[in-house]
């Protein structure tokens, strides 16, 4: 399995970077091709949150669920799901 990573320089302290991207009300700023979602756990962030989300390619939506699966604070964050019922890691 591929992964993503990508490299900016930002002006803010690496805790406020680290709960700015964590944060699911921020993932429609940066979730290419997010149209809605939510957390469907009582924690919406950390070990174990899951999301239910709608993105879109063009005139497609597809469904996605997620779970973190890995949470090291401060340093990384990892994802398993589903996005269109096709399993993604």
């Amino acid at each position: 399995m591929g992964s993503a990573q990508g490299r900016i320089q930002v002006d803010a302290q690496p805790w406020a970077v680290w709960r700015w991207v964590t944060d699911p009300s921020h993932f429609p700023d940066f979730v290419e091709g997010w149209v809605d979602g939510r957390a469907v756990t009582p924690n919406a962030t950390g070990p174990g949150a899951a999301y239910d989300w709608t993105g879109a390619v063009g005139p497609l939506r597809l469904r996605v669920h997620e779970r973190v699966i890995e949470w090291r604070e401060g340093e990384r964050v990892a994802y398993a799901g589903t996005l269109a019922r096709v399993p993604f890691r």
